[in-house]
């Protein structure tokens, strides 16, 4: 019983490790930002079902829908992904939200963010 109380913390808090209970692990590197009632807010970081973003948690509730805006820098342009999303939490500083009834549509924009992403990761390492 000991060895157990004492192996659990000794457990990282990061939530992007092999045993998680997210389905798609968080993008914290990508230049992107959030328009909520047209307000653009920063993200802190994002994934296929959700996004944590920088904004007065008093401004929001919990559990609320809403359309929400995910822009996010290409290589050569400025894409936008309208999304449908639900506040999960609302803290001081920051809200995490969750996707709404994400489409294939969305599903695909969200993969191709990602492979602009990786491919410009994936060059910048070869130039160096």
């Amino acid at each position: 019983m000991w060895k157990k109380i004492l192996k659990s913390f000794d457990m990282k808090s990061n939530d992007n490790n092999d045993i998680s209970r997210r389905r798609f692990p968080r993008r914290a590197m990508d230049t992107c930002a959030i328009s909520v009632n047209g307000t653009t807010y920063p993200i802190k970081d994002w994934s296929q079902t959700g996004a944590l973003f920088q904004a007065d948690g008093r401004q929001f509730t919990n559990n609320t829908t809403m359309d929400v805006t995910m822009k996010f820098r290409m290589v050569d342009r400025i894409i936008e992904i309208p999304v449908h999303a639900r506040t999960i939490r609302c803290g001081t500083t920051q809200v995490a939200i969750e996707f709404l009834d994400v489409t294939h549509e969305i599903k695909s924009a969200f993969n191709k963010v990602i492979d602009d992403a990786l491919t410009r990761e994936f060059a910048e390492t070869q130039i160096s």
